[in-house]
C-alpha cells in the first residue's frame, strides 16, 4: 500500500492494535482513577481522622485532591475528559492518515512512546493511589479485625 492511498478503518485497526489497546487501556485507567478519587478516598477521611496520626505528605496531597474533585468535578472532569479524548482521537487519525509506509515510522514510534509514556504515569498514580491510601487502610482493617 502507498503512503498516498489512505486507509480503511478496518485496516487501520488490523495494523496498529497496540496504539488502539494503549489508547483504550489508559482511559480505562484514567476513569478509574477519577472514580476512585471521586467516591472511595473521601470516605477514608474519617477513618484516618479517627486514628490521630498524621499521614504521609502524598497521603494528604490525594486527599486534597479528592476534595478538589468533589468540589470542581464539573469543570475538572469534563476538561480532562476533552484533553485525553482530544489527544487520543488526534494521536489514532494521525497514524491512520500518516502512519502509513516507510514515512510513517517515526509517527509511529513517538505516538507509541507518548501512549506509553501516559500509561506509565496512570499506573504511578494508581501505584501511589494504592500504597499510600489503600494499603495503611487494609493494614488498619486487618489489625482491627
Amino acid at each position: 500500500m502507498s503512503p498516498d492511498t489512505p486507509i480503511s478503518w478496518y485496516e487501520f485497526i488490523d495494523e496498529f492494535k497496540i496504539y488502539i489497546g494503549l489508547t483504550v487501556f489508559s482511559w480505562y485507567l484514567l476513569l478509574k482513577f477519577l472514580w476512585k478519587l471521586m467516591y472511595f478516598v473521601p470516605t477514608l477521611r474519617s477513618i484516618f481522622a479517627s486514628m490521630n496520626v498524621e499521614l504521609p505528605i502524598v497521603t494528604r496531597m490525594l486527599l486534597s485532591t479528592a476534595d478538589k474533585l468533589q468540589n470542581y468535578w464539573f469543570v475538572i472532569i469534563p476538561l480532562l475528559l476533552w484533553l485525553f479524548g482530544r489527544f487520543s482521537y488526534r494521536t489514532l487519525l494521525q497514524l491512520k492518515t500518516e502512519g502509513v509506509g516507510p514515512k510513517g515510522t517515526d509517527i509511529r514510534v513517538r505516538s507509541f512512546l507518548i501512549l506509553l509514556a501516559i500509561t506509565i504515569f496512570l499506573l504511578a498514580l494508581e501505584g501511589l493511589a494504592y500504597f499510600y491510601v489503600y494499603s495503611p487502610m487494609l493494614k488498619l482493617i486487618t489489625c482491627v479485625g
